[in-house]
């Protein structure tokens, strides 16, 4: 098909349950034979609940591998979670690993006060997680509040604000709660 790009395909694997973590998505698709043949993963998330937004980016490394998950996993619904929701896998608009890179790169998704776990990934023949190319250019914070587990039961609340002051017109402040 026209959106492949060198024989890759990035879809999109729609209606996943929104406990669902990327290592979840990951897991689902090792064990369902796909390791190897996925080389980007990213499930996007609300930085508030640390719910995923239900879908996720997986580029495949061929047009045959891509048909496979479509068959795999339109209709699934064998989730690790109880959920109700029924998979859909569609094309993504963007295709291929490298144009996935230059699309997240400089995205606020991968400032560091964002946890590995809600940022893409990029994975070798292997399944190993590859280091994410860095930006090109100074990547804003999220506007957004999240939520990052400390230690067994307690939660760190970062709240990133933007203040401007003298000689600053936009300077970044964190404050953090812990309960």
């Amino acid at each position: 098909p026209d959106s492949t790009v060198g024989g890759e395909l990035t879809i999109v694997l729609q209606a996943l349950p929104k406990a669902y973590t990327r290592d979840m998505v990951e897991d689902m698709l090792v064990n369902n034979g796909f390791l190897g043949h996925f080389n980007f993963l990213y499930l996007p998330c609300d930085f508030v609940t640390g719910s995923s937004f239900g879908y996720a980016f997986v580029n495949m490394v061929t047009a045959q591998k891509a048909t496979e998950c479509f068959l795999r996993f339109n209709g699934f619904n064998s989730w690790v979670v109880h959920s109700d929701r029924v998979c859909e896998v569609v094309l993504a608009t963007t295709q291929g690993v490298c144009e996935n890179i230059e699309r997240y790169r400089n995205s606020p998704v991968m400032h560091h006060h964002v946890p590995e776990s809600l940022k893409p990934v990029i994975l070798n023949d292997n399944g190993l997680h590859l280091v994410f190319p860095p930006p090109t250019k100074k990547v804003k914070a999220p506007k957004k509040l999240y939520k990052q587990p400390v230690g067994n039961a307690e939660y760190e609340l970062k709240v990133l604000t933007t203040t401007p002051s003298v000689g600053h017109p936009g300077l970044v402040t964190k404050q953090v709660f812990r309960f």
